[in-house]
């Protein structure tokens, strides 16, 4: 690729045959010049600009973040198993040098959802503190434990709503008002349960189709009246959370009310056996 602006040492604004792509790489840009030419393969990292980051925003993001700190945004965003998406690496990484530099300065950090975070997305919490230990071998820097359930609510970003850290708050607060509303109607529930963790689900990827403007729907003509019929119970409680979500400006369909109606269901039988096996002890 050919060199059109040198951004630092260790970043270049390059053209190719199909566009324009900035390549990393320590002291890939010390000495080069405009038409220099550049093999990717001689690059640790090659960034391409999308709809959520145009090439300003990607030359403004590699300048200002320092490459062992994109390095470091790599590896934590591997944790997950999955190839990592360059906006993902790039939050990760700005955020990792944040947080370091506020424990360099003793800044303390509030975040008020721990408590959410760690009933709805433990997986991803376990990720977090893992990131905790990657961070503390590679810069010596030891962040704060709250960081770690910050850095797990960038995995649910990355892996449900495309990395917007706003909308996974908000789904958040909502997953927590709905367990509250079940909780109340059917007793309390487990987190670590199969059925808890399967209805999160479901209500995580709802609310982000939601986000993107999508309704969910079944070729099965009366789905939703049968779902009433058969678990009337949960039905209603279903009506009581779509009213709850709509005062906040979500709507449910018919069929995602039915939808979430059957895991309450499934959540009634859980707890009604977990209840039963709790009474034949005594």
């Amino acid at each position: 690729m050919d060199v059109i602006r040198v951004l630092n040492n260790n970043a270049v604004l390059c053209q190719g045959k199909t566009g324009q792509a900035i390549l990393l790489g320590r002291g890939l840009g010390f000495g080069k010049r405009l038409g220099d030419v550049i093999d990717t393969d001689d690059a640790e990292q090659v960034f391409v600009p999308n709809a959520l980051q145009p090439m300003p925003t990607l030359v403004q993001m590699v300048a200002d973040i320092p490459l062992d700190m994109i390095e470091l945004g790599a590896r934590v965003a591997r944790l997950a198993g999955s190839q990592p998406s360059q906006s993902f690496i790039l939050g990760l990484g700005d955020h990792i040098s944040f947080a370091v530099e506020r424990v360099k300065q003793s800044m303390s950090i509030d975040f008020p959802l721990r408590w959410e975070v760690q009933q709805l997305y433990p997986h991803e919490v376990r990720l977090g503190h893992k990131a905790i230990e990657l961070i503390h071998d590679a810069t010596g820097v030891r962040l704060p434990e709250e960081e770690a359930f910050i850095i797990a609510m960038r995995f649910v970003d990355a892996s449900i709503v495309g990395g917007d850290v706003h909308i996974t708050e908000r789904i958040t607060a909502k997953l927590s008002m709905i367990l509250g509303i079940v909780a109340k109607h059917v007793g309390e529930l487990d987190p670590h349960s199969t059925a808890v963790a399967r209805f999160i689900t479901h209500l995580r990827y709802l609310f982000a189709r939601l986000a993107r403007g999508e309704q969910a729907s079944t070729p099965f003509r009366g789905f939703a009246e049968s779902i009433a019929h058969a678990l009337p119970r949960a039905y209603a409680i279903a009506e009581e959370i779509a009213c709850a979500v709509a005062e906040q400006g979500d709507d449910f369909g018919a069929d995602e009310i039915a939808y979430v109606a059957m895991h309450i269901g499934r959540l009634e039988h859980s707890t009604r056996q977990n209840s039963d096996t709790s009474s034949s002890r005594f």
